[in-house]
């Protein structure tokens, strides 16, 4: 299943129907053949998760017992009655109240959207291995397939990344193969060709740590088992993609905006769990069309998984940013709720912080945004969709200490099941010495009739620049003249900033288009 992609659209109530296979007790025996489930609606949900994943809380067991030393594989991918389902298996050994992983799978492939699940593994004659599919993504019915063979050299499965920085990427996998296998990776550009990359052979654990790597660079990579004895070497994996990520010991520039949609602008933001349970921040990454424009918009989320209250205490803090003085700093938030579980009703505090932690020495709690409920329609094309519709939260923060600081978001809703959304993320600054400004006698004014702003001072305005309230520059103009108007007619309703220069200094103002 896409883990954190939003299901907006089907929120879904499954018909239960009894069959055998309810618990670990009454698992039903199969051997090799094809077999229905006929719906995911076991009374004993999984406990014991072998890549540790979120237990679910139905499944259907079933035993399998080899009568010789072999292979098995079992899939729910291979059945054309199976298209577009999303099934999730574990195997185990064991007994039912002390259960062993042997292997498991979620996703065949998530990324080009098969979420069916198969699963390879050597077997010994005459033990009992408990094939469980369980509804951790769905209840409804599927088939799946048991095939014998001879044992194999089976490949690494369930990749993760473990840590990355601007240099170094560390990958963990798991290898079910019995005595002591040992890896081999290749890596190297995107589409490099098998036997031109880097070769790593003799890795003895199943871990590696990437070095020497180019900061915010993509790699590809390869990787198989060497198995002893008879079994010779797995096939290869790959090529799977990972990217060495942004050195976060740089400021960010201002204006920032961030907007999420480039994952490389998300390695400098931290994300807290303070209560350690979910739901948590997460990206949600080009999957869901919120403004119906055709393209898919990514945002920041808590995403609850369960239709039940849940208390969020979860921190979003931004990269770092220096601040002085000598400058005020506006902080604007672009924020909604969906209406995932029942209707929505979110809140959260906007602070600035002088760490990322919650635990921070300095925090200023710039504002309080309760009872937020969805704002427009998901998809809706006709202007009242959810990032028009959107709420925008604006604060000044001047600090008293020139030094280094993040802007930070709480999460405190505390007992929804719904979406909070957080959709963009902008800090712009502007001097405070206005000694221009006042020997200029500088002032500003928009006129609703006209709908024009006005600028004009007693000395000439060198320039103006103009962005809208998610960060973006949309109007950049050098002048040379005492007055100047700007017709606002070309722009939609909104928040914009407006940041005039006069001599060496800028101040920002903002203004309301209607």
């Amino acid at each position: 299943m896409k883990k954190i992609t939003l299901l907006f659209l089907s929120v879904v109530a499954f018909a239960n129907i009894g069959i055998a296979q309810d618990t670990c007790a009454n698992a039903t025996a199969i051997t090799a053949g094809t077999f229905n489930v006929t719906a995911v609606d076991g009374t004993e949900g999984t406990t014991v998760m072998c890549s540790g994943g979120t237990a679910a809380a139905a499944a259907e067991w079933y035993t399998y017992t080899p009568t010789a030393d072999g292979s098995a594989t079992i899939s729910s991918n291979i059945l054309p009655t199976n298209a577009n389902g999303d099934t999730r298996i574990n195997i185990y050994t064991g007994n039912c109240g002390a259960l062993v992983c042997v292997a498991d799978n979620d996703d065949i492939d998530y990324t080009s959207g098969n979420y069916l699940s198969e699963v390879t593994f050597n077997t010994t004659a005459n033990t009992t291995y408990y094939v469980v599919w369980d509804n951790r993504w769905s209840s409804f019915g599927f088939e799946f397939t048991l095939v014998e063979a001879t044992g194999v050299c089976i490949e690494p499965t369930d990749f993760t990344q473990d840590d990355f920085s601007s240099t170094t990427f560390d990958l963990s996998w798991t290898d079910t193969n019995a005595g002591s296998p040992n890896c081999e990776i290749e890596y190297g550009a995107p589409g490099f060709v098998l036997g031109t990359g880097t070769l790593v052979s003799n890795i003895a654990v199943t871990n590696y740590q990437f070095t020497s790597l180019t900061e915010n660079t993509t790699y590809n990579f390869f990787i198989r088992t060497n198995c002893d004895g008879g079994n010779d070497d797995s096939n290869w994996v790959g090529p799977i993609s990972f990217r060495s990520s942004v050195d976060c010991s740089n400021d960010v520039t201002l204006p920032y905006s961030e907007n999420f949609a480039d994952a490389s602008s998300l390695d400098c933001l931290v994300l807290e769990n303070t209560d350690n349970i979910s739901p948590v921040w997460s990206r949600n990454t080009d999957t869901n069309d919120l403004d119906g424009d055709g393209t898919n918009d990514s945002f920041m989320a808590v995403f609850p998984q369960l239709a039940t209250e849940i208390v969020k205490k979860d921190w979003l803090f931004s990269p770092r940013i220096t601040m002085t003085t000598t400058n005020s700093y506006n902080i604007d938030v672009l924020y909604n709720a969906f209406d995932l579980n029942s209707t929505a009703d979110e809140s959260y505090e906007l602070y600035i912080t002088d760490s990322q932690s919650s635990t921070a020495t300095f925090q200023s709690l710039l504002g309080t945004y309760n009872n937020i409920t969805q704002s427009g329609v998901f998809g809706d094309t006709s202007g009242n969709d959810l990032i028009t519709q959107a709420y925008s939260a604006s604060q000044i923060f001047t600090p008293t200490t020139d030094g280094t600081y993040y802007v930070a978001l709480r999460a405190t809703t505390t007992n929804s099941a719904n979406l909070l959304m957080l959709l963009n993320l902008a800090v712009t600054s502007q001097t405070l010495s206005v000694e221009n400004f006042e020997s200029s006698d500088f002032i500003y004014y928009t006129n609703s009739e006209t709908n024009t702003l006005t600028l004009k001072a007693d000395t000439n305005i060198n320039s103006y620049t103009l962005y809208n309230s998610i960060g973006q520059e949309v109007l950049n103009s050098q002048l040379s003249s005492k007055i100047h108007q700007v017709n606002l007619d070309y722009f939609n309703s909104g928040i914009y900033f407006v940041n005039v220069n006069i001599g060496d200094t800028t101040k920002t103002i903002k203004i309301a288009v209607k």
